[in-house]
């Protein structure tokens, strides 16, 4: 569910300002932390 938002975050930095830009550090943190 959250793979678009993977590759959104590890391609771009949409999430750069969010406190998720260190989900592009750790992908698997980004699934198991929902997105808003």
């Amino acid at each position: 569910m959250h793979l678009p938002a993977l590759d959104a975050s590890v391609g771009a930095d949409p999430l750069d300002h969010h406190p998720g830009h260190m989900r592009k550090k750790a992908p698997t943190i980004l699934m198991i932390t929902p997105e808003p």
